[in-house]
């Protein structure tokens, strides 16, 4: 490290490395430090995009783009680049198998580590590689830019090897990390606080000791064994489950890889369906979910850490299970168990659920009731409507008979008048004719 120059922005970000030959690689971040961009000499830039959530989302060096998908422990589940499609088989943030458009699995062996050291396909061993104590790999294990989960199954960027910690990069070749760290400790840019071997670091905040998380499993069932014994003087073999299964399910759900909320949620969540199974009283199954879950969460907070956050739930877990019991037991509940409690309400909706039901069935009587009397009423209206229109017609044909024989009638009498009138015409030329002869005669 000692043979490389840095430059550093306000934030002290490295701005810019430059090695012992000279070559000069170029870092840019946006307001809240994330890295943007990086480029070497006078290469293309790789950029970077991340999720609201600060995740990670998209890695892109010139038309070559990768887009990531998470799970809730914010470890990648799925990886797209072009037209190929990678999905993983993990547990928590073990991985064990990657599957590139659903083709024939790769398998990725580790060491105790959980560094990915070979790879093995159906047709055999396709790479293989060991790491360095900061994480150089000896040698490249094939693995594509979408599916690079080699040291400690973190992501490392096939093209400037920076590795991907969630909350900033990583350098393995200088040995610390690119961003200054946004904890209060003695040196912000070292890899855990400088013993890679027995630590890990997989929140860039944190370094976790991957040995003793089996130390917290056994601190987790001395706990188990203590809260046994002081529910059985005072809640039986009912609070002994409850107790027991809120510590162990606090201590596998954050070896799994959980966050301090997430393990507290899974082992409250699960604590409390084993006290159902089970008919455990409801001080001790309240005490014990609540205790695991305040532990777990104070635990992985304040201290940080999986070990912390494993030693709080079965801490909480095996207080909060002695005291609920304890009150429980003060308040006259000593026999009231979760399965009872369930009962007694799931009777309660049934007889709700029963009432109202019939309220239902009362009103679809009383629609259907009022229903039949619309369709009564409307077929009645139809009818009268009916022999009314008839009648009508009936008149207006009477009335139309009554207005031809007018008219005929009135065609009689002008035909009469005109008779008249010619005949009288004629009558009075006749006349005429005589009374003039008559003259004439003179």
């Amino acid at each position: 490290m000692s043979n490389n120059s840095f430059t550093y922005d306000g934030a002290a970000n490295i701005l810019s490395k430059t090695d012992a030959i000279g070559t000069t690689s170029k870092y840019s971040y946006n307001n809240v430090e994330q890295l943007t961009s990086y480029a070497v000499g006078s290469g293309g830039a790789q950029a970077y995009k991340y999720y609201p959530n600060r995740m990670l989302a998209n890695r892109s060096i010139g038309v070559t783009s990768t887009q990531f998908y998470y799970d809730n422990n914010q470890q990648a589940v799925n990886a797209e680049s072009g037209a190929s499609a990678t999905q993983f088989l993990l547990v928590g943030a073990k991985r064990f198998a990657s599957y590139v458009n659903g083709a024939q699995a790769a398998y990725l062996g580790t060491n105790q580590r959980q560094d990915t050291v070979c790879v093995t396909t159906g047709t055999g061993v396709s790479g293989q590689t060991s790491y360095q104590a900061y994480g150089t790999a000896n040698a490249k294990i094939g693995l594509a830019a979408n599916n690079n989960f080699g040291w400690n199954q973190e992501y490392g960027d096939t093209e400037n090897n920076l590795v991907y910690l969630r909350s900033r990069y990583y350098d393995p070749v200088t040995m610390r990390f690119i961003c200054r760290d946004t904890k209060q400790v003695s040196n912000r840019y070292a890899y855990c606080n400088g013993d890679p071997i027995n630590n890990t670091d997989p929140t860039g905040h944190d370094a976790e000791s991957w040995v003793l998380s089996g130390v917290g499993l056994a601190l987790g069932a001395g706990a188990i064994a203590g809260a046994a014994y002081l529910a059985s003087t005072v809640g039986g073999t009912g609070a002994i489950a409850a107790i027991a299964s809120g510590t162990f399910v606090s201590a596998a759900a954050t070896v799994m890889g959980a966050s301090p909320t997430g393990a507290a949620l899974v082992g409250a969540l699960t604590t409390g369906g084993i006290a159902v199974a089970a008919d455990v009283p409801i001080g001790s199954a309240v005490g014990a979910t609540l205790g695991q879950a305040f532990g777990a969460y104070l635990g992985g907070s304040i201290i940080g850490g999986q070990t912390a956050t494993m030693v709080g739930g079965a801490l909480g877990g095996t207080l909060g299970g002695y005291v609920g019991t304890i009150a429980g037991t003060a308040l006259g509940l000593g026999k009231a168990t979760v399965l009872s409690t369930f009962g007694a309400a799931s009777d309660a909706l049934g007889t709700a659920a029963a009432t109202m039901m019939a309220t239902v069935a009362a009103v679809g009587d009383a629609l259907s009731s009022a229903a039949s009397s619309v369709v009564a009423t409307t077929a009645a209206v139809a009818t009268a409507v009916g022999d009314t229109v008839g009648t009508a017609a009936t008149v207006s044909a009477t009335t139309t008979e009554a207005v031809g024989a007018a008219a005929s009638v009135a065609t009689e009498m002008v035909a009469a008048a005109a008779a008249g009138v010619v005949e009288t015409a004629e009558d009075a030329a006749v006349a005429i004719v005589t009374v003039a002869a008559a003259i004439v005669g003179l």
